[in-house]
């Protein structure tokens, strides 16, 4: 298989990482920074879900962004974004990834929350 391309860069010079779509893009720019590693869990009703506010911590600096292809389907599936000083291999750190977090598409396939052991492996699970 061949090794992961990069599709775009991005460059962070605020120290923090708006996310999401464009509403809770302005949501997270007019909200605090929110430190890495949060694992609270929203309380109340009856889907597990993490209060995230839309704008983490994030390393000053030039970031990659690789597409994930679901080739069973064909097409993007998710997006795997790391700091370009920080990964030597992205291949090996997407197994790592489904490794600690698992896959969204795979049942039992380890946390898709954010939890002491994604923290531990700097995971910051989105989905």
């Amino acid at each position: 298989m061949a090794p992961p391309e990069i599709h775009s860069t991005f460059s962070v010079t605020s120290g923090c990482l708006c996310f999401g779509d464009l509403a809770e893009i302005c949501k997270g720019a007019s909200s605090t920074i929110q430190p890495f590693p949060n694992v609270r869990l929203r309380v109340g009703g009856t889907v597990k879900a993490h209060k995230i506010e839309y704008n983490v911590v994030a390393e000053n600096g030039n970031w990659n962004v690789y597409q994930l292809i679901d080739w069973e389907r064909g097409g993007i599936s998710g997006w795997f974004i790391c700091h370009s000083t920080t990964v030597d291999n992205p291949a090996q750190e997407m197994d790592k990834i489904l490794q600690v977090s698992g896959s969204p598409y795979e049942p039992d396939s380890g946390s898709m929350m954010n939890n002491d052991k994604t923290a531990a492996e700097g995971i910051f699970v989105i989905n």
